[in-house]
């Protein structure tokens, strides 16, 4: 397997453990939550799982 195709494949598999993740938190909190914490939390999260969400050109409000 190529080097790239490998970064790829760890990029791909740490986007889906970050939603995972995030998704485990709301499941937890579903009724204290507000667009706002999830926002805050995803940057979080994909913070620690050390990834950029998937966007098009503009990075306004990118968590939203």
């Amino acid at each position: 397997m190529s080097l790239s195709l490998v970064k790829r494949v760890n990029i791909h598999k740490r986007r889906i453990e970050a939603c995972v993740d995030l998704w485990g938190y709301i499941l937890q909190h579903s009724n204290q939550l507000t667009r706002r914490k999830v926002a805050r939390k995803l940057r979080e999260i994909y913070h620690k799982y050390s990834v950029e969400p998937i966007r098009g050109k503009s990075k306004i409000n990118i968590y939203d």
